[in-house]
This record gives structure tokens, sequence and C-alpha cells, in this order.
């Protein structure tokens, strides 16, 4: 099973077929269809399959980014599932540097960057069950900032 739930579809650039592979498969994506002739690879995500993401090889790719839908109940598991596989955890909104996911609290979701081998941006996403808040100034927290927030409410 993948902490990732899924996006309906995209399409990503790449430099090299076979490496880009290695990458999505090392995240825990499952391969649905090989297309050599094309130089494309289409990956299945989700426990149903319901979505897919395409990667495809160009000589000189244009990056992009996609976040990646996950559960809340993996969201302790994002930074260490990318550090258990060597990927590098990036600096979110304005270069912050944290040690745990990001809360964008206009959103209501916490996040975790990353980049693929070729540099496309992507991003672990999950949705916090307080909901959205719009009455914070801040673009973003930290996870610990946004708990500390709710607890100090709930009191």
């Amino acid at each position: 099973m993948t902490i990732i739930e899924g996006i309906f579809e995209t399409h990503l650039e790449v430099k090299n077929l076979e490496k880009s592979m290695e990458f999505y498969e090392k995240i825990g994506l499952k391969l649905g269809l090989l297309d050599q002739e094309r130089r494309r690879a289409f990956y299945l995500m989700g426990d149903e399959s319901l979505s897919m993401i395409s990667i495809v090889e160009k000589e000189n790719p244009n990056l992009r980014h996609m976040a990646f839908r996950v559960h809340i109940k993996n969201l302790a598991n994002m930074i260490p599932f990318l550090e258990d596989r060597n990927i590098t955890i990036l600096p979110g909104w304005d270069g912050a540097i944290t040690k745990e996911p990001m809360v964008y609290p206009w959103l209501g979701s916490a996040s975790v960057f990353f980049n693929d081998y070729d540099g496309n941006r992507l991003e672990f996403l999950a949705m916090l069950p307080e909901g959205p808040r719009n009455d914070i100034e801040q673009v973003f927290l930290s996870l610990s900032e946004w708990e500390n927030l709710h607890k100090n409410i709930n009191r």
C-alpha cells in the first residue's frame, strides 16, 4: 500500500526514462504501461488505481510542479518516507526550511516538497481535519505551530 492517494492525471517530462521510472517506483507508484516506442511510462496511483501520471522522455524537459494527495493518517510519515529513500526534502514557501510538514492555513493542508531526478518539484499534500483558517495572517506555519494553535483553541 502506498501513502499516495492520487491525482486524476498529469504528465511530466524527464531526460532519462529508465532512471525516472526508478524514482517514481521508489516513491511507490505502480507501472501501468511502458511505451518504449514513444519513450513514455504511465503510472497508476492509489489502491483503486483511480489516478495516473505519465512521464515522457524529452531531450530538454520543461520542469513542472505536482502535488500528490496523501491521507492525513500518513502525515507524520511523509518526511521519514522520503528520507528512507534518500530523497532530499526541499524548502517550502519562500525558502522556509523545516524538519516537519508545512501547513498552509488558508488551504487547511500540510505539505512536504521534494524533486524528482530531473528537478520536477513534487509535493506530498494532506488535508487537515481542522480545515482552512482564513484568520491567520501567515502564509504558512510549521505543523507543530499549527497543532499548538489548535491545542490552545480547544482548551
